[in-house]
């Protein structure tokens, strides 16, 4: 355990520290990616969002061109039964993150059609995964560092990530408490129909200034039923629009 002591331990809390300062998950791991890069250097990356139907409704590229990554999502991670679809890898890729899990490397990967038509013409020769969750365990969002030169990466990078990957976690799972901690106090104001879970995650979206078509893409459900839920919202906790739901919250937190 003697390597322990020679990771840069102080550049990790200060990492840690600057992320715990996002509280909007988006922003949160468009963080993450920029600022690891002094921890763990990479040449580009990819964040892509998943929403509870295990869906990919959102994506963020970092030195990738969007053609490549539009080509996986609609082709290459169908292909041989989604071996190389993200969403596949959901609940184990990237969920037990460890040094021979989380780390892939294509120099030595076999030779087909992904490896061939995908991977090598974008010069990619290591990839790093790993992803974050909700404080409901559901995986949220799914990120790959990758290199494109030959060194690949070490093993106190990855032991760097492995450790704050649970801090992270964490964190990011404490940007969706508003939706089990600020449902005791609205389950338990004068009007006592309770709030569905998706209702308390749209009223989550709703105060974070998200508008109601990118509810709509986020969650992955029609428009009408984006307004069907807020009208929800507003009869049982008696109020009549965004602003007084918002004020609702801010008072609450005051007090």
């Amino acid at each position: 355990m003697d390597y322990l002591g020679k990771l840069p331990w102080v550049k990790m809390h200060e990492f840690l520290l600057d992320s715990g300062n996002i509280r909007e998950p988006r922003e949160f791991c468009i963080q993450i990616v920029k600022k690891i890069y002094s921890l763990i250097p990479y040449d580009q990356a990819r964040i892509y969002f998943i929403n509870d139907n295990k869906k990919i409704y959102d994506e963020v590229l970092f030195g990738v061109d969007k053609r490549w990554s539009k080509a996986y999502l609609e082709y290459y991670s169908k292909i041989e039964n989604g071996r190389y679809s993200i969403l596949s890898k959901v609940d184990n890729y990237f969920a037990d993150f460890n040094f021979s899990n989380g780390v892939h490397d294509w120099i030595d990967s076999e030779r087909d059609e992904f490896v061939n038509d995908y991977i090598r013409p974008q010069g990619i020769h290591y990839s790093l995964g790993f992803g974050l969750h909700s404080n409901d365990n559901f995986m949220k969002s799914a990120f790959t560092l990758d290199r494109t030169d030959n060194r690949g990466y070490t093993y106190e990078e990855v032991n760097i990530m492995e450790i704050m990957q649970a801090h992270l976690d964490n964190l990011h799972k404490n940007l969706f408490v508003l939706t089990v901690t600020d449902s005791n106090y609205i389950n338990n104001s004068k009007n006592q129909t309770p709030l569905s879970k998706r209702e308390r995650e749209i009223i989550e979206l709703l105060c974070n200034g998200i508008t109601t078509m990118n509810i709509s893409k986020k969650l992955y459900i029609s428009l009408s039923t984006v307004y069907r839920h807020i009208a929800n919202i507003y009869t049982k906790l008696n109020v009549s629009n965004r602003q007084e739901l918002i004020l609702k919250f801010i008072h609450k937190n005051i007090e």
